[in-house]
């Protein structure tokens, strides 16, 4: 049978999406280290946003291949743009997500950069609450809850003035023959 973790989720404070941080994730695992097994606490500190081959619940793996649909989708077109191969930058999942699909050709179709990103971390949110729905004590919640702590995170850390300087390195690096 699965532990539940009733303290902890109960003692948590809410989560908005791209609102200011109520704790860190550091700050959360630290929360969590007290209750739950070695095994949970590993687990928990293993899920993270980009998709990994390490998914030892369902609710991780589902996560994942979302995550890996939306990704793969992405490279496809944006391959396609460029006119490159895209079989060599996509990974290996499943490729049923219609929704995710769908959503990504949405993405792709948005003109600024920023705009996208908000709105694909939006979507991830979301995609977290409707997973959660039936899990309220247990150790799915509280990897719903880290990994949207993780997309505050990086949402809060987004810097304008560093992302313009990396978007400058990464075209500098480019080959001159590759026109954006």
């Amino acid at each position: 049978m699965r532990r539940a973790y009733y303290y902890t989720l109960a003692s948590l404070p809410s989560l908005f999406f791209a609102s200011p941080l109520p704790l860190t994730i550091k700050d959360f695992f630290s929360q969590c280290r007290f209750e739950l097994t070695s095994k949970d606490f590993a687990i928990l500190q293993s899920a993270q946003l980009s998709p990994s081959d390490y998914a030892p619940l369902p609710f991780l793996k589902k996560w994942y291949s979302r995550e890996r649909q939306i990704r793969n989708e992405l490279v496809r077109l944006r391959a396609r743009k460029l006119g490159w191969d895209a079989g060599r930058y996509r990974r290996k999942g499943e490729e049923d997500g219609e929704r995710a699909v769908k959503f990504a050709r949405d993405i792709f179709s948005m003109d600024s950069p920023g705009t996208a990103e908000k709105r694909l971390d939006q979507e991830r949110w979301n995609y977290l609450s409707e997973m959660e729905s039936n899990h309220y004590f247990d150790l799915e919640k509280l990897i719903s809850y880290a990994l949207k702590l993780k997309i505050n995170e990086k949402i809060l850390g987004l810097d304008p003035q560093k992302g313009w300087e990396k978007q400058e390195a990464i075209l500098a690096r480019l080959p001159d023959h590759i026109n954006l």
